[in-house]
């Protein structure tokens, strides 16, 4: 295995190590596999809510790095493309503390999920995390009508 691929491997353990899953049990943890040419490692995990007794559910635990590098660009958790836990954007070397954590929580009402939804479909995203970035870069690139009031 090249050194590259070892230390982001290292990094990758580190992380999902310390990463905060929030109420959820991991069940049935697979080993990490590499996509988008080596630069994003990935491992499936079992969900579970130990709390409510409810049924186990599959996710996954994404490390992205930049390209060619041993640095992270974002990890995270995520369940059907939306987000679990604690959310990581770090600009991690292996060796280095300068961790920057975003905790996500947020809730939405069945309203506004079932317009993400709507949008999923007619724009073919492949998830709601997807067309929720999608919706977030059309509303950066919005500007705000000039109209004037008579």
């Amino acid at each position: 295995m090249p050194d590259l691929a070892k230390r982001r491997l290292r990094i990758a353990d580190r992380l999902f190590e310390s990463y905060q899953f929030g109420s959820w049990d991991l069940e049935e943890i697979s080993d990490w596999h590499v996509a988008k040419a080596g630069d994003v490692l990935c491992r499936s995990i079992m969900f579970c809510d130990a709390e409510r007794g409810g049924p186990c559910i599959r996710g996954e635990f994404v490390v992205r790095f930049k390209t060619g590098r041993a640095r992270v660009d974002e990890h995270y958790a995520a369940i059907d493309g939306c987000f679990v836990g604690e959310v990581g954007k770090a600009a991690m070397r292996e060796g280095s503390k300068k961790d920057r954590w975003v905790r996500l929580q947020i809730s939405l009402s069945a309203t506004t999920l079932a317009a993400i939804d709507d949008y999923r479909l007619a724009s073919r995203a492949p998830n709601r995390a997807e067309a929720v970035r999608h919706l977030l870069k059309l509303g950066q690139v919005a500007q705000p009508s000039n109209r004037r009031s008579h």
